[in-house]
C-alpha cells in the first residue's frame, strides 16, 4: 500500500467518528493559514541565518532578494505550466519538513564551504556576489520553490494566497516575541519542519471533492474604465521595489536596525498585500489610477509626516516603560508606514492561473526596482520627492486624457482632494531630516532633558555639536558633527560609531578610539602584522602606525567609510593612508576573515563596539570567532569593543561565553565606564609581564597615551578579569552562532529595558576582575608603577581642592622631590657607571629651575615661554598638564607674542582638565581671547565653533559647582567674569553666524538654550550671592 492510500484511509477512518461535517471545512480553511505560517517562518529563518553568517551588507541582501525573487518566479512558471497531481503539493510539503531539519547540517556545511574559497574571491565585489548566490541558493531555493508550488498549485486559488499572506504577516509578528524569550531561529526551523510534515499528511489525505470545489472557483478579471492598466501596474511595480529599500532606510532613521523592526516592515507589506488582494478591486472600480494614487500618497505621506515619526518615536522611547508595549507601538507605526508597498504588489497574489505571466512581470519588476532601489546612491529624500511627485503629475495626465469618458467623477474629485492635501503637507511640514532623528531618537541627553519638560524643539540643540557633512543614501547614512572645538563626531545611521581628533591638537582624543589599537599592541610578542576590521574614524589607523610595525591591513565595505576616515586625518594634518605599511581592503569584517589566506596577523581588532546595529550583530557570533581565530599567528591577539551602557550582565555572560568556546584563553578589560576589550588567544600568554611594561614606557606609547591624557601607568590600573576567571564572569551564558542568532534576537529588548543596566553590569566586573598590574608580583616595576599612579591621582586631588588654584602644584612636586628621592645607575663618559637622580626627577627640578628664571623676566618672549611648555613631553601627570597653565599665564606678560600661541595654551587647560575640574577662570579667560582677538582660529567657523564648545564646558562646569555642598567657597568674581564673558560670547557668535553654515533658526534655538540653561542660572547665583554678602541697612539713630 503506497503512503498516499494510508494516509487518505487513515483520514476516512477519523471522518466516520461522530463529529460535525462543518469541523472539517472550518479546519480546511485554516489550513492555508497554517500553511502560510510555516512557509514564512522557514523562509525568513532561513534568511536571518544567511545573514547571520555572511553580514547585512547590500551585497548579501541582494543576494538573498536574487534568489528569493528568480526563484519564485521560476517555481510560479514552473506550477502553472506543469502537470500536476494533487500529491504534488504533499511532495513539497514533505521536502521542506525535511530541509528544516537538516537546516542545521546545511548551515554548518555553507560555513565549511565558505572557507575553501579564496580571499581574492571575498574582495572581488564580482565574485562575491555569484559565490553568495550559489552559498544562498542551496540554503534558501528549495524553500522559495516549495512556496511558489504550494501557493500557484492547480488546487489553490487567489484566496488561498491571501490567507496564506495572512499566515506570514502573524508568523513575521511572532517571531521577534518568541525569539526574544526561549526560541531561537533553529527552534523556529525545527517547529515549521514538524508542521510541514503534518500539511504533508493533510495533502494526501484530503478529499477529491474539496479540491474540486477549489477548482471549481474561477474569479472574473478586474476591469477598468480606462486604458493603460497593466503598464500602470509595472510601472507602480517597478516604483515599490525602488521605494521599498528607501522607505527601510527613511524608518530606520527613527529605531535602530533590528531583526525585530525588519519583521515588523515584511509584516506590513504582506499585510498591504493581502488588504489589496482582498478589498482592492472595489477601489479600482471607483476610482481609476489606483496605483498611481497609492505610490503619489505613500511616498509623499512618508516625506511629510517624518517630523511626526520623529516626534512619536521620541514619546514613545521617554514614556513608554514597558518594553512589550514599546515595541508594539513601535512595530505598528513601522508596519503601518509600508502598508502601501503590499497593496501595490496585490495584484501578485490575486492574479488567477491563466494570468501567472502577469504575475511574474509584476515580481521581475519588482525585485528589479528593489535592486537598484538597494543599490544605488542617490539621496532617500529626494527620490522620495521625486516619485511622488511623477505619480502625482501621471496620475492627473492620466485623468485629462481620458477627460470626455464617463465614470470618471469620483477620480478627479478624489485626486483634487488628495493633491491639496499633499500641497498643503508639503507647504507646512519640515519633512525629511534625519539631521534632527540623529540627535532626539539616539541620546541619553535628550531623553533626560525631554523627561524633565524641555521643548521639543530645544531638544537638538542642548549641546555644542554642528553638523559639518552628511551622506545619505539606502547603503547608509553618514554624518560628521563637530564637538568640543576639534572633535568630529561620526554617526552611521543615528549611532555614534566613531570620533576623531588631530593628534597633537589643543583636545584630547577619545581613549575608546586609542586603546583598542594601543593596548594589544603593547600586549602582543613582537607585533609585526596589524588587521582593523572596520574604520569609523582614522584614529585607529593613526595609533597602530605609531608602533613599529609591518603592515596595518584596514577592512571597510563602504566607500563612504573610506572616503570620511580619509577626509578627517587630512583635515587633521595627518598622512596615514599614504603610508606604505598600510593597505586597505574593501569587503566586510565578516568576509574578511574567511577564505585561504597565507597572511597571519599578530592582532586583530574589532573596532567597532555597538552591536545594537544590525551589521555588526555577525560580529558576536561563533562562527566569526572561529574564522577570526584562524587567521591570527601563533601568539596573535584577538581584540573586540564591546559598548555596555545599554546592556545588562546577561548579554555580557553570553558574548565571553561565546567567546570562550572558540578561544582557550580569553580576558576583558574596561577601558573607560561602559566600554570593554576583549582580548582572546589560541595560545596561553600572560597579560601583565616586564615586557608589557617596557612596552608601555617606550617613547612612541607614551606620545599615543599622553594624546588622551593618560600617563602609561593608567594603562596597567585598567579594571580586568584575567583568563582564569573568565569562567566565573560567563557563568550562566549562552553561545551564541548564526543557527540560533540568540543575541540578534533578544538585543533589541535589552537596549530598550529600563533600569541600571550598566550598573549591574559594572558589579559583575568588579566581581571577577581586579587591575591589569595586580598580576606583577612583588618586582621593581611594580612600586614604579605605584609610585605613577600616586601622581596621577594626586593631579585631580589638585583639581578638585585647588579649581583655582593653578599654582598648587608645584608645592607637591617639590614634596616629590623631598619626600622620595628616586635615582638610578647611568653611564656617565669618562666615569663608567654612576648613581645619579632619576631621569624624571632631574626632569622635574630642571623645570622648577627654568620656571623660575622665567619669572624673573618682566616681559618674557614668546620663545622663552615655548621653550618652557616643551617640557610637556614627555607626559609626567604632574608637569604636563600644569605646564600650558603656566605658559598661558606668562603670555599675560608678554611682548610681541602671538594671542594665538597664548589662547592654544588656554585652550589645552580647559580641555584637558579632569571632569572634576571645577575652574571657570579658565575658561573665562580662553572666552576673553577669543572674543577680543580673532586671529586666534584660522577661520570664522572654527571660532564659531570654539566658542560653543567653550561655552558648554561653562555650563558643565557650573552645574558641578551649583550642586555642590559647599556653594560658599566660590567667590562672586567668578560669577560676575562668568556672565560677563557669556555674554560677550554670545554677541560674538550672533556676529559670526552669518558667516558658518548654520541656519538661523538652529543659531535662535542654540542662543535660547544657552539663555536658559546657562545665563539664568548664573544670574540666580549672582542674586543669591548678592543678598547673602549684602550688608543689611543701619537705622539712623533718632536724634
Amino acid at each position: 500500500m503506497s503512503s498516499p492510500e494510508l494516509a487518505t484511509r487513515i483520514f476516512n477512518l477519523f471522518q466516520r467518528l461522530p463529529r460535525p461535517r462543518r469541523r472539517l471545512a472550518s479546519a480546511q480553511r485554516l489550513v492555508p493559514i497554517l500553511s502560510g505560517s510555516v512557509l514564512f517562518c522557514l523562509l525568513f529563518s532561513g534568511c536571518c541565518t544567511f545573514c547571520l553568517g555572511f553580514g547585512f551588507d547590500p551585497v548579501v541582501i541582494g543576494a538573498v532578494l536574487l534568489v528569493a525573487g528568480l526563484g519564485l518566479v521560476g517555481s510560479i512558471a514552473w506550477a502553472t505550466r506543469a502537470a500536476s497531481s494533487r500529491s504534488s503539493v504533499a511532495w513539497a510539503w514533505l521536502i521542506l519538513g525535511i530541509w528544516g531539519f537538516a537546516t542545521p547540517w546545511i548551515t554548518t556545511q555553507t560555513d565549511a564551504w565558505s572557507t575553501h574559497f579564496t580571499q581574492q574571491t571575498w574582495t572581488h565585489p564580482g565574485l562575491r556576489l555569484l559565490t553568495l548566490l550559489m552559498l544562498g541558493g542551496t540554503t534558501l531555493l528549495p524553500i522559495v520553490w516549495c512556496l511558489g508550488q504550494i501557493a500557484w498549485h492547480t488546487t489553490s486559488t487567489a484566496r488561498d494566497r491571501r490567507s496564506l499572506l495572512l499566515g506570514g504577516v502573524g508568523m513575521c509578528l511572532i517571531l521577534p516575541w518568541l525569539g526574544s524569550s526561549v526560541w531561537n531561529l533553529g527552534l523556529f526551523a525545527g517547529a515549521a519542519s514538524a508542521g510541514s510534515l503534518v500539511l504533508a499528511l493533510w495533502s494526501w489525505a484530503r478529499p477529491h471533492h474539496l479540491e474540486s470545489e477549489a477548482e471549481a472557483k474561477a474569479e472574473p478579471l478586474r476591469e477598468s474604465p480606462i486604458a493603460l492598466v497593466l503598464p500602470i501596474r509595472f510601472f507602480a511595480a517597478f516604483a515599490t521595489g525602488l521605494l521599498l529599500p528607501v522607505m527601510f532606510h527613511m524608518l530606520h532613521q527613527t529605531v535602530a536596525t533590528s531583526l525585530f523592526t525588519l519583521c515588523c516592515l515584511w509584516s506590513g507589506v504582506l499585510a498591504g498585500a493581502w488588504l489589496g488582494a482582498g478589498f482592492g478591486h472595489r477601489l479600482d472600480h471607483r476610482i481609476s489610477g489606483t496605483p498611481l494614487l497609492v505610490l503619489a500618497l505613500w511616498s509623499l505621506g512618508v516625506w511629510i509626516v517624518f517630523p511626526w515619526l520623529i516626534s512619536t518615536q521620541l514619546l514613545l522611547t521617554v514614556r513608554m516603560s514597558h518594553v512589550a508595549l514599546l515595541y508594539t507601538a513601535r512595530g505598528l507605526l513601522l508596519g503601518l508606514a509600508v502598508l502601501p508597498a503590499g497593496w501595490l504588489l496585490q495584484d501578485v497574489v490575486s492574479s488567477r492561473r491563466a494570468d501567472s505571466s502577469q504575475a511574474i512581470g509584476l515580481l521581475l519588476l519588482g525585485l528589479g526596482g528593489g535592486l537598484l532601489g538597494l543599490w544605488g546612491t542617490w539621496s532617500p529624500g529626494t527620490l522620495t520627492l521625486t516619485l511622488g511627485i511623477a505619480a502625482l503629475v501621471a496620475l492627473w495626465a492620466l485623468n485629462l486624457h481620458q477627460l470626455t469618458q464617463p465614470g470618471l467623477a469620483t477620480t478627479r474629485l478624489t485626486c483634487g482632494l488628495v493633491t491639496a492635501a499633499l500641497v498643503i503637507g508639503l507647504g507646512t511640514s519640515s519633512g525629511y531630516r534625519p539631521e534632527t532623528a540623529e540627535r532626539l531618537l539616539f541620546s541619553s541627553q535628550t531623553f533626560a532633558a525631554y523627561r524633565s519638560g524641555m521643548a521639543e524643539s530645544w531638544l537638538p540643540h542642548l549641546d555644542d555639536g554642528r553638523l559639518l557633512a552628511e551622506y545619505d543614501s539606502v547603503q547608509g547614512r553618514w554624518s560628521l558633527w563637530r564637538h568640543r572645538a576639534n572633535q568630529t563626531l561620526v554617526r552611521r545611521d543615528g549611532i555614534a560609531v566613531g570620533l576623531s581628533a588631530p593628534f597633537a591638537a589643543a583636545g584630547p582624543l577619545s581613549p575608546v578610539e586609542v586603546m583598542p589599537v594601543a593596548l594589544p599592541l603593547s600586549l602582543a610578542v613582537q607585533p609585526d602584522h596589524v588587521l582593523l576590521l572596520g574604520m569609523t574614524s582614522p584614529t585607529p589607523l593613526a595609533t597602530a602606525l605609531h608602533y613599529p610595525v609591518r603592515s596595518v591591513t584596514v577592512v571597510e565595505e563602504s566607500s563612504t567609510a573610506t572616503a570620511i576616515a580619509q577626509r578627517l586625518d587630512e583635515l587633521a594634518g595627518g598622512i596615514s593612508f599614504a603610508d606604505d605599511r598600510v593597505q586597505l581592503v574593501r569587503t566586510t569584517p565578516q568576509l574578511a576573515v574567511l577564505g585561504q589566506s597565507e597572511q597571519a596577523y599578530d592582532v586583530i581588532v574589532c573596532t567597532s563596539p555597538h552591536v545594537s546595529r544590525l551589521q555588526n550583530q555577525p560580529l558576536i557570533t561563533a562562527e566569526f570567532y572561529r574564522n577570526a581565530a584562524s587567521r591570527l599567528s601563533a601568539d596573535g591577539l584577538f581584540c573586540q569593543r564591546l559598548a555596555y551602557f545599554d546592556l545588562g550582565p546577561e548579554m555580557l555572560r553570553d558574548v565571553a561565553a561565546t567567546l570562550a568556546s572558540v578561544f582557550p584563553h580569553v580576558a576583558v578589560t574596561e577601558l573607560t565606564q561602559g566600554e570593554l576589550l576583549f582580548v582572546a588567544a589560541n595560545t596561553p600568554q600572560e597579560l601583565a609581564h616586564s615586557g608589557v611594561i617596557d612596552q608601555l614606557k617606550a617613547p612612541h606609547s607614551r606620545r599615543v597615551l599622553s594624546e588622551i591624557g593618560w600617563d602609561w601607568s593608567v594603562a596597567m590600573s585598567l579594571g580586568t578579569v584575567v583568563p582564569d576567571r573568565i569562567n566565573e564572569l560567563a557563568a550562566g551564558g549562552r553561545t551564541n552562532s548564526t543557527s540560533n542568532g540568540r543575541f540578534a534576537w533578544s538585543l533589541p529588548y535589552e537596549v530598550a529595558r529600563w533600569g541600571d543596566k550598566a550598573q549591574a553590569t559594572r558589579q559583575l566586573l568588579a566581581k571577577c576582575g581586579n587591575a591589569l598590574g595586580a598580576g606583577l608580583g612583588d618586582i621593581p616595576e611594580a612600586q614604579d608603577i605605584s609610585l605613577r599612579l600616586e601622581d596621577v591621582r594626586q593631579k585631580y586631588v589638585l583639581a578638585v581642592e585647588h579649581p583655582d588654584e593653578y599654582w598648587a602644584y608645584r608645592a607637591v612636586i617639590k614634596k616629590r622631590l623631598q619626600d622620595r628621592p628616586r635615582t638610578e645607575i647611568v653611564q656617565v663618559r669618562h666615569e663608567g657607571l654612576k648613581r645619579a637622580l632619576h631621569t624624571e626627577d632631574a626632569r622635574r627640578k630642571e623645570y622648577l629651575q627654568q620656571l623660575g628664571d622665567l619669572a624673573k623676566f618682566e616681559h618674557p618672549t614668546g620663545e622663552q615661554i615655548e621653550a618652557l611648555a616643551r617640557f610637556a613631553e614627555p607626559y609626567d601627570p604632574l608637569v604636563s598638564d600644569f605646564v600650558h597653565f603656566e605658559a598661558a599665564h606668562q603670555y599675560a606678560r608678554a611682548t610681541n607674542a602671538q594671542p594665538r600661541d597664548a589662547y592654544q595654551h588656554w585652550l589645552h587647560s580647559v580641555m584637558f582638565a579632569p571632569p572634576q575640574d571645577r575652574s571657570v577662570r579658565t575658561v573665562c579667560a580662553a572666552l576673553q581671547m577669543l572674543n577680543q582677538f580673532p586671529e586666534t582660529t584660522p577661520s570664522a567657523s572654527e571660532r564659531f565653533d570654539h566658542l560653543n564648545a567653550l561655552l558648554e564646558v561653562m555650563e558643565q562646569r557650573w552645574v558641578t559647582r551649583l550642586t555642590s555642598s559647599d556653594r560658599s567657597k566660590y567667590e562672586v568674581i567668578d560669577t560676575e567674569r562668568s556672565i560677563q564673558a557669556v555674554e560677550e560670547s554670545i554677541a560674538t557668535m550672533q556676529q559670526l553666524a552669518s558667516h558658518v553654515p548654520v541656519s538661523e533658526t538652529d543659531w535662535n534655538l542654540r542662543k535660547e538654550v544657552l539663555a536658559e540653561t546657562l545665563l539664568r542660572p548664573l544670574k540666580a547665583e549672582r542674586s543669591r550671592q548678592m543678598r547673602q554678602y549684602s550688608v543689611p541697612a543701619t537705622p539712623l539713630a533718632h536724634e
